[in-house]
């Protein structure tokens, strides 16, 4: 599969059924031949056909225009629905992360609310949480009731070092894992799976939703 000779960066690819796939690409300014570009960039596409071609999908936000890094991350639900966030920067420091949702495959997207967070890592100008994947696991549709997403993400806790007044690094406190049962408005810690240099790309949906997958 291929996207267009300017798309750059190793892409994040995801299976919507027969061939279609959704992607996120990330763009690093070097390859945009654009001095005033930012450091890293990103575009969102979908394509029909195995990956002959590809059309454009809808930003999930518009970032400051003084960010550094805007790179954007989705993940196909059902339906047609996408789930995505923004890794966002602004010099050294990060922006809150979102979470979005598109109803329509990425031509529009609403705001569906902030990620977990730790009580060690209440935001703040030194430390933030960092989402480093998402798992769709399913939804519940009750007659009549409103759509319940299941979702697990995996985030790491950042605090930055600062020296006389300047960033000197970034230190690493915790990583976390969390499930939510209702697309987002709740959610609950989990015990994280023993690993090292690794992250999770695979949940699966362990009952929590019955009759996901009959």
């Amino acid at each position: 599969m291929s996207s267009t000779p300017d798309a750059g960066g190793l892409p994040e690819l995801d299976w919507l059924g027969d061939d279609n796939f959704v992607m996120a690409v990330q763009i690093e300014a070097s390859e945009t031949g654009n001095p005033d570009a930012r450091e890293r960039e990103s575009a969102l596409r979908i394509t029909n056909d195995g990956g002959l071609s590809y059309a454009e999908l809808a930003r999930i936000a518009v970032c400051e225009a003084d960010d550094d890094t805007c790179v954007q991350h989705v993940v196909p639900m059902d339906e047609g629905r996408l789930f995505g966030w923004i890794e966002q920067h602004a010099g050294d420091y990060p922006g809150n992360t979102k979470f979005y949702t598109s109803p329509d495959g990425g031509t529009s997207w609403t705001v569906l609310g902030k990620s977990p967070g730790t009580p060690e890592c209440s935001p703040g100008p030194l430390r933030y949480t960092e989402v480093n994947s998402v798992i769709y696991l399913g939804s519940s549709r009750p007659e009549g009731g409103e759509v319940n997403d299941v979702l697990f993400i995996e985030t790491t806790c950042k605090e930055i070092i600062e020296d006389n007044g300047a960033y000197s690094s970034l230190n690493i406190i915790s990583t976390n894992v969390f499930a939510s049962q209702d697309s987002g408005k709740n959610w609950v810690e989990l015990t994280k799976p023993p690993r090292l240099n690794g992250r999770i790309i695979y949940a699966g949906d362990n009952g929590v939703v019955p009759g996901v997958f009959e």
